[in-house]
């Protein structure tokens, strides 16, 4: 039987490169990001609120996905989506909506809205099926979604 397990991470997990070496072959060149500022420690996703996500299925790292204090705008109650990769070979198959909810479930205890940028279609219209709206005019933001309310 196959499952999928959608856990937090406090450390990358030793299969983080294969992982990194699709994410490169896909073109999503954040993901070494992702790598370098977490083993540098200038963004492990430790500060009050973030959070960084593993999928696996049975076993395998197949994506990750990461909630930070947004580092452009750093008002009150705003989170960002961050670094969020699915294995090609496993999208569509609802990886990516288990993983934002891991995310959002997480943030909600947070943050008052949630934040991302992608310059993707794809990626964009996968965000807006989860209910973010698309923004123009803002600097590194293309998506925002309300996930609580501010007190």
């Amino acid at each position: 039987m196959t499952v999928l397990e959608i856990i937090r991470l406090d450390e990358l997990p030793d299969t983080i490169s294969a992982l990194a070496d699709l994410a490169r072959a896909d073109d999503f060149l954040a993901f070494d990001r992702l790598v370098l500022d977490f083993e540098n420690g200038s963004n492990a996703f430790d500060r009050p609120g973030e959070a960084l996500f593993g999928a696996f299925f049975s076993g395998q790292l197949i994506g990750v996905g990461g909630l930070n204090i947004d580092p452009y705008e750093p008002g009150p109650g705003l989170g960002r989506v961050r670094r969020m990769f699915i294995d090609p070979a496993h999208r569509g198959r609802g990886i990516g909506r288990a993983l934002i909810g891991a995310i959002e479930a997480h943030a909600a205890q947070h943050f008052v809205q949630l934040q991302l940028f992608t310059d993707s279609v794809d990626a964009a219209r996968f965000y807006e099926t989860l209910g973010y709206r698309p923004i123009a005019g803002r600097d590194k933001v293309s998506h925002v979604k309300q996930i609580g309310h501010s007190t």
